[in-house]
């Protein structure tokens, strides 16, 4: 009978093992919140934000508070985001279009009705656009990042989930698939 040397299995396993979690560490830090944000945007801002009038690209006050499904996404952006936004607009018109749990909108700040219907055209957004032309919104708000997305329960006035800019195809699935968590949870 042979003997087979453990070590020959054990120290090549605890190799790749070291590998994968200092690979994973790398990861998770390369995708952690900048230090000092950790905790995301001012939650009483948000819902602040939910009851006051936000113009859209013709002028015309909407408030959050009204938005007419359980859920409301805002996507929190700029003119400067669109080059690394592009997927994400498209991931959030498919929710918009296919998801009756959630109302998409998008807060553009630093942009003009112009810029916001040029986005609108050029990117293909189906939901709708609300200006935050100087930025004053954006500032109470206070996101770690843009692009920012923020998901609140319209119902309650709550911010229930956040996530910073996804810039891979599996971000940007995996927020999809928390949004579809979140809808089957609430049924």
């Amino acid at each position: 009978m042979r003997k087979v040397n453990l070590s020959s299995f054990i120290y090549p396993t605890c190799v790749v093992l070291l590998l994968m979690s200092n690979g994973f560490l790398l990861w998770q830090k390369s995708h952690a919140l900048p230090a000092g944000s950790e905790r995301g945007v001012n939650i009483a801002a948000v819902q602040s934000l939910m009851e006051q009038p936000l113009p859209d690209v013709d002028g015309k006050p909407v408030y959050l508070a009204g938005a007419p499904s359980r859920y409301l996404v805002l996507f929190v952006f700029s003119p400067g985001d669109c080059t690394a936004c592009l997927e994400e607009l498209t991931e959030l018109n498919r929710v918009a279009q296919g998801q009756s749990n959630f109302t998409v909108y998008g807060l553009m700040s630093y942009a003009t009705p112009d810029e916001m219907r040029q986005t609108q055209r050029n990117f293909n957004v189906s939901f709708p656009l609300l200006q935050d032309a100087r930025g004053q919104v954006l500032d109470s708000l206070k996101p770690p990042k843009t692009p920012w997305k923020i998901v609140v329960n319209v119902d309650r006035n709550q911010v229930v989930y956040e996530d910073m800019p996804s810039v891979t195809a599996a971000e940007r699935e995996a927020f999809i698939s928390r949004l579809g968590l979140l809808a089957g949870s609430s049924s």
